[in-house]
């Protein structure tokens, strides 16, 4: 289940990707974990944010969960997020997390929240919200 998430990422950087942005994607799986000072660094410089966790133990995956509190403390900017969410019981992340960020300067573009696998519909999902996304942007 946890590399899921990553694909649907990867869906979302290549809709980033086609409208002629670079993005930077840190990761947090099994067996890689990028530098919470990267990332920060990296939220500060980005245009938006694309947030991608998973759902664990009906609740949010514990580093990502991690990340974001940082984020919010430490560089808490008016910038357009996506949240992208998996899920395999119960779709408890994104509620949480959206509940979470409505609080903070961040601007919720969407929450695109799914089960298991990507399917066509959640890929479709996906290319929307990067599309509204962008449509933040390019205001």
């Amino acid at each position: 289940m946890y590399r899921f998430v990553e694909k649907a990422v990867k869906i979302a950087t290549a809709e980033i990707e086609a409208q002629g942005y670079k993005p930077v994607v840190h990761r947090i799986v099994d067996d890689y974990h990028s530098s919470l000072a990267d990332i920060l660094s990296d939220v500060v410089d980005s245009e938006a944010i694309v947030f991608g966790t998973e759902t664990y133990e009906s609740d949010v995956f514990p580093y990502a969960e991690f990340i974001l509190n940082e984020m919010i403390k430490k560089v808490e900017y008016e910038k357009p997020l996506l949240l992208i969410t998996l899920f395999g019981w119960a779709a408890a992340a994104g509620k949480k997390l959206r509940s979470t960020i409505e609080k903070t300067s961040f601007n919720l573009v969407d929450v695109v929240e799914f089960k298991g696998l990507v399917t066509p519909e959640s890929e479709t999902k996906i290319r929307r919200s990067i599309k509204d996304l962008m449509a933040v942007l390019r205001t």
